[in-house]
């Protein structure tokens, strides 16, 4: 709150500081008061205000922990949030079988650090695909890097339109069981109860009451072929589903809206998926299947004002009020030695100075138009922007 505080103030003052000095000097034509009256007004206690909410990518992942350094430089920064992928393919190695233990070193991480975690849950494992999967190969003058969002192409997972309760309904209610038939309905249910403030790490490491995952992304740009190559039905019933099993395990879990990429080629994408909704007899009773919109924005500082202005327009013309989350912003830099460092042309990306600029910018523009939670992406370029052959940190 206190750093969101001093930056619109400085933005405040950047003007006024304009104003004085281009006012005309002593001496100069016309009249200038020097010595202006000083005027004393009692002002009310200052009332505690909320500012967004700030956090960082992949401060750590389960497929590439963060050592105590990475942490602490992540903290650093004055995050108060990491966000990273629960990989359901990384975890349900068979039909049935779970491996939780690196998932759980990180979020046990996340906590000893004093973060809080917005934990993105996508990736269908192979044998519950409908279909072949398929990848899309890395751009030449872009490796595959260690911890870029990745998933398969052929997304959508058998089951997903059984009922999610084995009453043989969507409705959900205390006791209910989740029906198994529903891979994603299950993986969802047991991620939120395992993590849940309460669940079973919590009970297994006698964590206080509160302490716990309470975040849930359902997937990640599904409005890009590369993580989600189903319909848009498709994913509108993935987030219906995920939300109601997440909330069947943890009444107050609060779900996010599979945070989405603007692609050009689909702008209604979240509209779209609220249009299915209007229809959806459940739809109201239930929130509209999420707690808070995620939307991302890159490269252009101003498109993180309009893609949060039109999310809010998506709501308001609903009448509902949600929060709106900026949870991926950022530029590479080309620069950065011992870093990446590219051709100064290079497309969309940046030096470390226009970096630092960026990051403000899109900052301003997002808070301007309503966003709740900035998340910078990400704390080390570990995309692949870099020349093939090194592995620089």
């Amino acid at each position: 709150m206190r750093r969101s505080l001093l930056f619109l103030l400085a933005l405040f003052c950047l003007p006024m500081l304009g104003l004085a000095l281009s006012s005309p000097a002593s001496g100069a034509q016309g009249s200038f008061v020097q010595n202006l009256p000083i005027i004393s007004v009692s002002l009310p206690p200052v009332a505690a205000a909320s500012g967004p909410e700030y956090g960082v990518n992949f401060i750590s992942a389960a497929e590439q922990p963060a050592d105590g350094r990475q942490y602490q430089n992540g903290v650093s920064t004055g995050a108060d949030w990491n966000r990273w992928p629960v990989y359901w393919f990384n975890i349900e190695l068979s039909p049935g079988g779970f491996n939780w233990s690196t998932q759980d070193r990180v979020v046990l991480d996340d906590i000893a650090h004093g973060l809080r975690t917005d934990a993105i849950l996508l990736g269908t494992p192979g044998f519950y695909q409908t279909e072949p999967a398929l990848f899309f190969a890395p751009q030449p003058d872009q490796p595959a890097g260690n911890l870029s969002l990745t998933a398969p192409q052929a997304a959508t997972p058998q089951g997903l339109y059984d009922p999610i309760f084995t009453d043989g309904t969507d409705v959900p209610g205390p006791g209910k069981q989740i029906n198994s038939n529903n891979r994603w309905a299950r993986f969802v249910f047991l991620a939120v109860n395992r993590y849940r403030p309460g669940g079973v790490l919590a009970q297994t490491h006698n964590w206080p009451a509160g302490v716990g995952v309470t975040h849930w992304e359902m997937w990640n740009e599904p409005d890009l072929d590369i993580f989600w190559n189903g319909s848009l039905p498709d994913f509108a019933r993935l987030q219906k589903v995920g939300y109601l099993a997440a909330k069947q395990a943890d009444s107050n879990a609060q779900v996010i809206f599979g945070a989405l990429a603007n692609n050009f080629q689909k702008l209604t994408y979240y509209n779209d998926v609220m249009a299915l909704y209007d229809g959806d007899p459940l739809a109201a009773s239930f929130g509209y299947f999420h707690d808070i919109l995620a939307t991302h924005s890159y490269f252009y500082a101003w498109q993180s004002w309009y893609h949060v202005f039109r999310a809010g327009n998506t709501l308001r013309s609903r009448g509902l009020d949600k929060p709106i989350w900026l949870n991926e912003t950022g530029v590479p830099a080309w620069n950065d030695y011992p870093g990446p460092v590219w051709d100064p042309h290079s497309g969309l990306r940046a030096t470390t100075q226009e970096q630092a600029h960026y990051t403000i910018q899109t900052a301003f523009y997002a808070l301007y138009a309503g966003a709740d939670a900035i998340f910078y992406f990400q704390l080390y370029d570990g995309c692949g922007n870099q020349p093939q052959g090194t592995n620089f940190p």
